[in-house]
């Protein structure tokens, strides 16, 4: 898939994700902030790379 323009989804309620997508130059760059990351950082990463 090629992102051809910057995009968010999701919400900033408690314990919940938002994504923002934007277009880069190669690869993929993971930025996790999040007060559930030592439980989940893993599982949301995994799922970010899978997708």
């Amino acid at each position: 898939m090629e992102i051809k323009h910057p995009a968010t989804a999701g919400t900033l309620e408690s314990s919940d994700i938002q994504i923002t997508l934007s277009p880069a130059t190669s690869g993929v760059a993971i930025q996790l902030q999040s007060s559930v990351e030592k439980q989940f950082g893993h599982q949301i990463r995994s799922v970010i790379e899978a997708t």
